[in-house]
Order: C-alpha cells, then sequence, then structure tokens
C-alpha cells in the first residue's frame, strides 16, 4: 500500500511537474508576442528562445523568432529558423509567407515567388501573398502578370488604395485609359489625401485630352504637397497650351527659383510666351537666359532675331542667324529668316541666294512665297509663277491673291 501511495504522489508530482513547465512556455510564448507588438524585438526574441528550449516542437516559436532576427537584421538566423519551423509543420503558411518576404529583401525573386505560390495555393484569396507577388512581377518587368495579381487582389475585395493606384499604372502603360481613369479615381475615393494619386489622374486626363480637368488634378497634387515639381511641370505646360501664359510663367519661374532648374526649355517657353505677348523685352530677356544654358540652342537664337526684327533692328538679327547657321549649316529656319530681311532690305541678291538654300533643305510654302516675291522684283516673271503656284498648293493664304499679280 506505501508504495502504490508512493508512486501515486509521484505520478502526480510528475504531471503536475509536466503541466506547470506547458503552461509556463505557452505563457513565455504569449508573452513574446506581446513584446513583439509593442516592437521590444530583443526582448521578444529572449522570450521565444525560452520556448524553443523547452519544446523543440513549438514552430510557431521558430517563425516569430525568425521574424524578430529580421529587425535585428539577423538574416541567417532568420533563414534557419524558418527553415527548423517547417521542418517541424511543412504545411505552417506563416512561415513561407514571411520568409518570402525576407527572400525578396534579399533580391531572391525566384526563390520568394517559390514560397509565396504555396500559399496562395493553400489560400487562394490570401491578399498580403498576392500583392507580394504582384511585387516581384513589377520589379521583373513581367507586367501582365503583375496585372493579374492586382486584379485577383481586387476581386477579392482589397479596399487598399494602393493596389488601385498600382493597376491604373500598368492600364496607362497599356494605353488603355479608360481603365486606368476609372481605378485612379477609385483609388482617390478610397484615399483623397495621395499627391500621387491626384498626379496619375492629371497625367490619364491629358492623354484623353481633358486639359483643364488635367490642369484642376495637378492644381490639387500641388496643394497636398508643395514639393511635387512633376506636377507643376505638367501645369504649365498645359496651361502655355491652353494660351493661360501668365500662369504658365508664373509656374515656370517657381521651378527655376524654387527647384533651381537650369533648362534651358523653360527660359524658351516663357520667351515664346512672352513674346506672343509682344513684351518684346521680357522675351529677349528669357532667350538670352536660354543661351546662357545652351548657347547652340537655335530655338533660342531665332528667338533672339525675330525679337530684333520686331524692334527693326535688322543688323542684330543678321548676326544672330549668321551665328546659326556657322552651328548648324544646314538650318532651314534660318536661312529663311535671313531671306525675308533682306528682301525687306531690298538686297535682292542675298535675299534670293539664302531662299535657295533654304528650299535646297526643304521646299516649304513660306519659302516659296518669298522666293516668288523675290523673283517678281527681279523681273523674272516665270519663275515668280511657278513659285507662287507652288505655295498656294502647299496652302499658303497669301499665295492666292499674289498668283493673280504674279501669274497674270
Amino acid at each position: 500500500m506505501k508504495s502504490l501511495k508512493y508512486l501515486i504522489i509521484t505520478f502526480i508530482i510528475l504531471f503536475s511537474s509536466e503541466y506547470v513547465l506547458s503552461q509556463n512556455v505557452h505563457d513565455y510564448f504569449q508573452l513574446g508576442k506581446s513584446y513583439f507588438k509593442q516592437k521590444e524585438y530583443v526582448k521578444a526574441k529572449k522570450k521565444f528562445s525560452f520556448v524553443i528550449s523547452n519544446n523543440k516542437m513549438y514552430y510557431e516559436a521558430y517563425t516569430y523568432r525568425a521574424r524578430c532576427y529580421i529587425k535585428l537584421n539577423q538574416k541567417d538566423s532568420a533563414f534557419a529558423d524558418f527553415a527548423s519551423a517547417l521542418k517541424r509543420n511543412p504545411n505552417y503558411l506563416p512561415a513561407y509567407y514571411y520568409r518570402a518576404n525576407l527572400y525578396i529583401d534579399n533580391n531572391q525573386y525566384s526563390k520568394a515567388l517559390r514560397d509565396l505560390n504555396v500559399v496562395i495555393e493553400n489560400k487562394p484569396k490570401y491578399t498580403p501573398a498576392i500583392l507580394k507577388r504582384a511585387e516581384i512581377y513589377k520589379l521583373q518587368n513581367k507586367k501582365q502578370l503583375a496585372l493579374n495579381d492586382y486584379s485577383a487582389a481586387i476581386k477579392n475585395g482589397t479596399k487598399k488604395p494602393q493596389v488601385y493606384y498600382l493597376r491604373s499604372l500598368y492600364y496607362f502603360d497599356n494605353e488603355d485609359y479608360k481603365n486606368s481613369l476609372s481605378d485612379i479615381e477609385t483609388a482617390i475615393l478610397l484615399k483623397n489625401s495621395v499627391d500621387k494619386y491626384y498626379y496619375q489622374k492629371g497625367i490619364v486626363l491629358q492623354k484623353l485630352g481633358r486639359e483643364n480637368l488635367a490642369i484642376s488634378s495637378y492644381t490639387k497634387c500641388i496643394s497636398l504637397n508643395s514639393e511635387y515639381q512633376q506636377a507643376y511641370e505638367r501645369r504649365a505646360y498645359l496651361l502655355q497650351l491652353n494660351s493661360d501664359f501668365d500662369k504658365a510663367i508664373k509656374d515656370n519661374d517657381f521651378l527655376i527659383s524654387h527647384f533651381h532648374l537650369r533648362s534651358d526649355t523653360i527660359f524658351l517657353n516663357n520667351a515664346k510666351m512672352k513674346f506672343k505677348q509682344k513684351d518684346w523685352t521680357a522675351a529677349d530677356r528669357y532667350f538670352m537666359k536660354s543661351l546662357s544654358v545652351n548657347p547652340k540652342s537655335e530655338d533660342a537664337l531665332i528667338g533672339r532675331a525675330e525679337v530684333s526684327m520686331k524692334k527693326n533692328k535688322l543688323s542684330s538679327a543678321v548676326n544672330y542667324l549668321r551665328r546659326i547657321l556657322r552651328n548648324n549649316p544646314k538650318s532651314q529656319q534660318a536661312y529663311l529668316e535671313l531671306g525675308k530681311i533682306y528682301y525687306k532690305q531690298r538686297k535682292l541678291d542675298l535675299a534670293l541666294k539664302n531662299l535657295n538654300s533654304c528650299i535646297k533643305i526643304e521646299e516649304s510654302a513660306e519659302a516659296l512665297y518669298y522666293r516668288a516675291s523675290v523673283y517678281y522684283e527681279l523681273k523674272k516673271s516665270a519663275n515668280a509663277c511657278s513659285d507662287i503656284m507652288k505655295s498656294r498648293e502647299k496652302g499658303c493664304e497669301k499665295a492666292i491673291e499674289a498668283e493673280r499679280v504674279f501669274c497674270r
């Protein structure tokens, strides 16, 4: 009886100890999870290590400790723990998913895809894994596969605006602007405070030819982020296109002063707008700034020549045009402008010489019109009539009236 009683007491003690240890291990696991949630990864790792030391089959603890190692930049230890977790439970999907993230960080995309495919095959509607796979496809420039995954995530009911934004980008690249616009508008409905969403919407609207709406989208983007340089650039371009020159120049000036852009194109655009406003002095100032960035800019030199002509400074205009021809002996525009100047100065031989050079490069309607005028002044009626007829056929309206005179 005594020995039986002793055995019973011993069994109770052993069972109680085992129970206490098991309960203690579980408590440590829960405490580790709590520390992990609080981002106290060193403390969390110690708790999970205690769990593992007392229960080698605790695959969840291996997985959590691996995630701690990732946060502590101990990647080799993390890979080892993921392997241990999956050795103990080959069907434990969180280990595959988090290991895939680590593979992505290491640029090991084929291995990451293999792990993600395991997760998705077992949980087809697990959106985080689908989006991670789409991320890899995007990095690999596999656009259609990425698009398929974004569509799958949306079909699964995701409410992440970023997914709609990314799919909008892919639709845009495929020139499917209608669907691209639909997706970016959905992204904005889900979250209307993201600058890049409005920028993307502006780009799509611009492609669709809805310039005013595109301007509004770029304006909203800028209101959310005053440092969004590309939005200023695109808005300035559209404002110039809409002949809203003062606002366009204001945007361009802000790009120059705030972002310190030294682009000859920006100066050139401002110059052309000031020229259209007949502000010759301001136009010339911007043409000069354009040349300070690009001394061989043909457009800027042509612009300075045109300003000089408007101010009746023909010798200055000639100098600018000759400068162009030194850089580019095949400049059709320079020869044309020289021909027009010499015609105005009644230097007919020089006018004819430059217009011949111009037409040799390109038979433009305007060049033919002016050469016809020179021929007429030189009493070469047949040549004048031939050129003016060609000019009219090419659409020069002035040639219609001149033909009646030149071809009598």
